[in-house]
């Protein structure tokens, strides 16, 4: 099974848009596309507005903006980059898997309260010496019809909740999503094409070779060779990466397992100990209980009992050692402490 991966990358100012659509739409020479492949490109969505005009149709049409000024520095739109792992290319419905990534942005990013399209643009590229990708072009218009890009990717909660809806939706393709909780981060595709730039180091042409025959030598050694050597070392980085994170998951999960044992174990201590406790206090009710019922018997009250029944202990052991020197008076003693129980019942 292979992996899906969505990225999202923050727009600030129409500038960096108008950059966006020339370069998603080749409107401009591209390092690294393959000129000879520009017909593998596809529009998949969107008609052709250049992305700043969508962008400003966008807020014009939202009364809430009639009355306010979208505030400087806020994000006006996003640039949305799905792809999945290279070497599964060839078990992949191209057309289908095409269609599914228009279909999963729009249930993600369409959600403006005046019902209103969101996506400026889904271009489909082909012509890079990487995999196959998508770009898309969201304006965040969130269900208060305000540019609030936090309704969409704020936090990692969000961001979590997007990677497992993509990961959802590409699911019919037998791609899943990357390794939850990863430290690993999609890298911006600026840096992408800067490594890939350092990764090919173009040989100078050969006496006598026309510049036909070098453009074709160039694509076809250099981009194929050492794209496919930095693609190794992208490989055995992430098989790296994989490995790390697991670990640290497994220490985090274990940690986590630990935590819970101790916390059930203190948890049945103290069950433990207010059951102790109940059962000293019903104990302490039983015996106040029995005090009264003694003295309502007795007619006496509870220091009067207890130094009565201390005198007779006292008496009682002077019995017992009477019965060595003297058994008669023992035993005559003994039945005048037998007897006095009963009189002080009958009076």
């Amino acid at each position: 099974m292979g992996y899906c991966f969505v990225t999202t990358e923050k727009i600030h100012d129409l500038g960096t848009l108008s950059s966006k659509d020339n370069h998603n739409n080749r409107k401009v020479s591209v390092d690294n596309a393959d000129p000879s492949k520009a017909d593998l490109n596809k529009v998949l969505y969107g008609n052709q507005v250049p992305f700043a005009d969508f962008y400003r149709d966008r807020i014009a049409q939202l009364p809430y903006y009639a009355n306010h000024r979208v505030r400087k520095g806020q994000v006006l739109a996003y640039e949305v980059v799905m792809t999945f792992s290279r070497e599964d290319r060839e078990h992949i419905d191209l057309d289908a898997w095409q269609k599914k990534n228009v279909e999963w942005l729009k249930k993600e990013f369409n959600k403006a309260g005046d019902g209103k399209n969101n996506i400026a643009s889904v271009v489909y590229h082909a012509d890079e010496p990487g995999n196959v990708h998508c770009h898309a072009i969201v304006v965040p218009i969130d269900e208060q019809g305000h540019l609030n890009a936090s309704a969409y990717t704020n936090g990692a909660r969000k961001m979590t909740e997007l990677q497992n809806s993509y990961a959802e939706d590409m699911a019919e393709f037998a791609l899943k999503r990357g390794l939850k909780g990863s430290s690993a981060r999609h890298r911006d595709i600026k840096k992408f094409y800067a490594d890939l730039n350092r990764a090919m180091k173009v040989p100078e042409a050969l006496p006598g070779e026309s510049a036909f025959a070098y453009r074709e030598r160039v694509y076809e050694d250099i981009q194929t060779l050492q794209a496919s050597a930095k693609k190794k070392r992208d490989t055995e980085y992430t098989q790296f990466q994989r490995r790390m994170d697991q670990e640290r998951i497994s220490q985090r999960n274990a940690i986590s397992e630990e935590w819970k044992n101790a916390k059930r174990d203190m948890d049945q201590l103290v069950q433990k100990t207010q059951k102790q406790v109940l059962d000293l206090e019903q104990k302490k009710e039983q015996l106040g209980e029995l005090v009264k019922t003694l003295e309502n018997l007795s007619g006496k009250d509870y220091p009067e009992i207890l130094h009565d029944l201390q005198a007779t202990l006292r008496l009682q052991e002077s019995i017992k050692a009477m019965r060595e020197t003297d058994p008669d008076k023992a035993a005559e003693l003994s039945a005048l402490l037998e007897d006095s129980p009963q009189k002080e019942m009958d009076r």
